[in-house]
């Protein structure tokens, strides 16, 4: 049985040594932070797959997915979390661990669970109750219409149901209704790239949420002009859809010289928001203040004001 110590070091294994390993060699003359490859589970010309050999993670620009080597090797060859372990060793020579053992966890990327669905169905939104749903929310149709779906799903057609659907992967979607929160397929990150063209003097700009729709909230509050929002210059968006898939999004936040960090003012966004201004100093940005006496920009949004924080972010 595998243990806990043995998962540590495993996971300490430097994702390039474990791309060597097995015959992938990086790409020479990629622009910016990190170490590029051609993704190896897909055919393409120009390379995809960012290496972050500093805090040992990757990331899939092609798929939007990404995490430590562990998930790697679940990723490209299709295995279970114990599977991916014990090939892991085999790459590497083989590892001595010691012998504790310990219950694996049944899930490994995300606190949420996720289910597979034989049948899926996107539709435009249309479902009274979801239209009501994001009304409650103060969403627009015209905006949810843009970055969401309908998604109706089942594992068969008589078993249906249907929520507002943010997609994130080939089938992965993020699942809200007035009822329910969750997901179908894995979570990964989501990167919503700017419509406008910047000019060169313009900095390379994201601004970072925690979930889709404070992503839809902002684009609400920008079309106000709203001064929670950034409007100095155009600003591609990141949708986390997990507070802990910030180590995973490092390697997209190396692209950035802004980040603007819109995370939830409870001590898990804190967290996540000061570990992200820690490992990106003097380019990332906590913009929580804004919306200081709310949970979040929805919350702002719907006048739904929180009672005092025992740390609220400083004044700037």
């Amino acid at each position: 049985m595998i243990t806990k110590e043995q998962i540590e070091k495993i996971r300490s294994v430097p994702i390039t040594e474990l791309l060597k390993k097995q015959g992938y060699s990086p790409v020479e003359g990629k622009h910016g932070r990190g170490v590029w490859y051609k993704a190896p589970w897909r055919d393409e010309s120009e390379p995809s797959l960012k290496v972050c050999p500093e805090l040992n993670v990757w990331f899939d620009y092609g798929a939007h997915v990404g995490g430590d080597c562990i998930s790697l090797v679940q990723y490209h060859h299709n295995k279970g979390f114990p599977q991916a372990c014990e090939l892991i060793q085999s790459l590497m020579d083989g590892m001595v661990f010691d012998s504790t053992p310990i219950e694996l966890p049944k899930y490994t990327r995300a606190k949420q669970e996720t289910v597979s669905y034989s049948y899926l169905k996107e539709e435009a939104i249309h479902s009274a109750s979801i239209l009501r749903y994001l009304e409650s929310r103060r969403i627009s149709r015209k905006i949810a219409d843009r970055y969401c779906v309908e998604l109706h799903y089942g594992k068969t057609h008589s078993e249906h149901y249907y929520s507002l659907a943010f997609k994130t992967g080939e089938e992965s979607y993020e699942l809200r209704n007035s009822n329910f929160k969750g997901c179908i397929g894995p979570k990964c990150i989501a990167i919503i790239d700017n419509e406008y063209s910047r000019s060169d003097e313009q900095p390379k700009a994201c601004i970072v949420f925690e979930g889709f729709f404070n992503m839809l909230t902002y684009v609400q509050l920008l079309q106000q002009r709203s001064p929670m929002c950034v409007t100095e210059y155009p600003c591609d968006m990141i949708v986390l859809n997990s507070a802990g898939f910030v180590p995973q999004a490092q390697p997209i936040f190396d692209q950035y010289d802004r980040i603007h960090c819109y995370l939830d003012n409870d001590k898990t966004g804190h967290e996540k928001t000061h570990e992200i201004l820690d490992r990106n100093s003097g380019r990332a940005v906590d913009e929580s203040y804004r919306y200081r006496c709310y949970n979040d920009l929805n919350d702002y949004l719907c006048g739904v004001m929180q009672e005092p924080l025992d740390d609220p972010p400083p004044d700037i």
